[in-house]
């Protein structure tokens, strides 16, 4: 795909994983304010993980530079479990990356050639989905190989299963990412706004339209829940803080 390139979020992330005895935390949230957000995970062994995102030009040098003293003076007026994580953090466990995607691709089957994952549909991370599409790949390309023993048909069956909903959670992660990186005072207050008064049944509607995947062929027309992408994706919608 000679034409594609990766493209660039708009905004720079640190990650880190802490311990997590002291605090104890057991949700997973993640935290809006126009100085930026940060995640945090829970996770097994007593441990935490969690991640900072703040606008910035690309491969900018001087976030490049930022160590945990820099993060905590960034992030001051986060609410109070913020610079606790913060200052519990060590600069050798920093790990920064801009956060890149793919615009979507018009084809993932190309002969005896077929791209699946992030070759296919590189994302970003703000659905919790870059894993979960290649697991559900994984599972729709062998159900394809199961009906047909050619690769090129099964790879053209598999590209026209996936590529419609692969684009959808592609398009809607960089656009919640547009959404939770809104540094203007005023454009912050009105997403807060809109975010506070949302029904329940829109949020139901979408995460059902996020989790619920066609696993096996539509001529079977059998439904599955996609119990196995469920947990990263959520909590963006759900356990939210805003500033």
């Amino acid at each position: 795909m000679p034409n594609t390139e990766p493209r660039y979020a708009g905004f720079t992330c640190w990650r880190a994983v802490n311990d997590n005895i002291h605090l104890n935390l057991t949700e997973t949230s993640e935290t809006w304010g126009t100085a930026g957000r940060l995640g945090i995970v829970p996770l097994a062994d007593h441990k935490m993980y969690w991640f900072a995102c703040i606008n910035a030009p690309q491969n900018d040098t001087e976030m490049k530079q930022y160590k945990v003293a820099d993060l905590q003076n960034h992030f001051k007026d986060f609410h109070e479990l913020i610079p606790i994580i913060l200052r519990q953090s060590k600069d050798e466990n920093l790990i920064w990356n801009n956060i890149i995607d793919l615009k979507p691709i018009g084809r993932y089957a190309f002969g005896n050639i077929v791209f699946i994952g992030d070759a296919a549909h590189a994302m970003t991370p703000n659905l919790g989905q870059c894993a979960c599409q290649a697991i559900e790949d994984a599972i729709i390309l062998a159900d394809e190989f199961k009906n047909n023993a050619d690769a090129k048909i099964a790879f053209m069956q598999f590209e026209q299963r996936r590529i419609k909903r692969t684009h959808y959670i592609v398009n809607m992660s960089w656009i919640v990412g547009k959404v939770a990186q809104v540094e203007n005072g005023t454009g912050a207050s009105f997403r807060n706004f809109v975010f506070r008064r949302l029904p329940t049944s829109l949020n139901e509607r979408l995460l059902k339209k996020l989790y619920e995947v066609d696993f096996q062929r539509h001529d079977r027309e059998i439904q599955l829940s996609a119990t196995a992408t469920e947990g990263a994706g959520q909590f963006v919608i759900q356990a939210l803080y805003i500033l």
